[in-house]
């Protein structure tokens, strides 16, 4: 198991599992004492319950596999079912419009580090762990490419760590325009003269693309406080840093790639992810398809 799935499934034990079960034997386990937990952590979080419920359900298999149990109460439990709310969630993405508003209020002769971070992400279609684990050595100018192999997350209590891709497709080499290689080799010179003054030899390729005051890995939440920043300053549309990865899926579909094409470009080792983004951002483009059938039709 990856450290940071280990941290998470180790939260999610002590915060809510333990607490409702820990101090049982497993085989005086009642049913309603399941479903009580179940209904308690619905109320709570009714996105994340059913990792919760899954694990619960887990232990009392593995009880039914070393014969302690005969029979797992979770399989006789109601699971609660969200209702489905009206009108429509704000879709977490920008236009092209929106994205060129986005960097017009960011100065890149005086927040170059800010800029480059944010014209990655939105060109490159990074995750924020994939765009601060880069390295000097994973930018090939010549070629014009990023290589994506690495990527930054949270591992034991809190801590950050450097891991492989989650899966073979995130290991990928990246095709990347003129302009953006162009910040990244402004950014290299600044960042060489911003941290020789603080004392850090930032020659070596191994050097961090994007690296906090003490050169070591920024962290996990920089960017999205960077964003918010800028976004009540200037009064924008509210988008997540994953939003870019979406703005850059959006544009992609826009310019006419394929889904094959956007599946391979952001790493996605099930295509059906790919979809789930495809329909959303089709369905946010329905006036340029009514556009497009008029002006077929003429009649």
């Amino acid at each position: 198991m990856r450290e940071s799935t280990y941290a998470r499934t180790d939260g999610m034990f002590k915060n809510h599992i333990i607490p409702a079960f820990g101090n049982k034997r497993i085989r005086t386990i009642k049913i309603n004492e399941v479903q009580r937990a179940i209904n308690k952590w619905f109320k709570i979080a009714p996105n994340n319950f059913k990792k919760w419920f899954n694990y619960t359900s887990n232990v009392f298999d593995y009880a039914i596999k070393e014969q302690y149990i005969k029979d797992n109460p979770c399989k006789l439990v109601n699971i609660p079912k969200k209702q489905v709310e009206y009108g429509d969630k704000p879709a977490n993405f920008w236009d092209k419009k929106q994205l060129l508003n986005f960097f017009e209020c960011i100065d890149p002769s005086k927040e170059m580090e800010k800029y480059t971070l944010f014209r990655v992400l939105a060109f490159a279609g990074l995750r924020r762990g994939e765009c601060l684990a880069l390295t000097w050595d994973d930018i090939n100018m010549s070629e014009q490419t990023i290589r994506v192999n690495k990527t930054l997350t949270q591992g034991v209590k809190g801590k950050q760590i450097v891991q492989a891709p989650k899966t073979r497709k995130g290991r990928r080499t990246l095709k990347m325009d003129s302009k953006t290689m162009n910040y990244l080799k402004e950014w290299r010179l600044r960042q060489k003269k911003v941290f020789f003054m603080l004392g850090f030899n930032t020659f070596k390729k191994s050097q961090l693309v994007f690296a906090s005051r003490t050169n070591n890995h920024k962290c996990l939440n920089t960017p999205a406080k960077w964003l918010k920043k800028v976004i009540k300053a200037n009064n924008l549309k509210p988008i997540t840093v994953h939003g870019f990865r979406h703005t850059h899926a959006s544009a992609l579909f826009s310019a006419g790639a394929s889904i094959k094409e956007v599946q391979e470009r952001l790493g996605h080792e099930d295509i059906q992810t790919t979809m789930d983004i495809y329909t959303h951002v089709t369905n946010q483009q329905n006036k340029e398809a009514v556009k497009k059938l008029v002006n077929y039709l003429d009649f």
